[in-house]
């Protein structure tokens, strides 16, 4: 079974230290993200495309 994303990030920020959350302008950003291994990602509107 998988963690939902919300417990990951509640565990991410309970822990000791820095949560690094790079921030991406789209999907295909945040994935490449995520298979870079960081544990969360910041997705605004700001960044996305128009």
């Amino acid at each position: 079974m998988t963690m939902r994303a919300s417990t990951k990030l509640r565990e991410l920020l309970a822990a000791p230290g820095i949560v690094v959350a790079p921030g991406a302008g789209d999907g295909f950003c945040a994935r490449l993200t995520e298979r870079e291994g960081f544990g969360a990602v910041c997705v605004t509107g700001a960044r996305a495309p128009r």
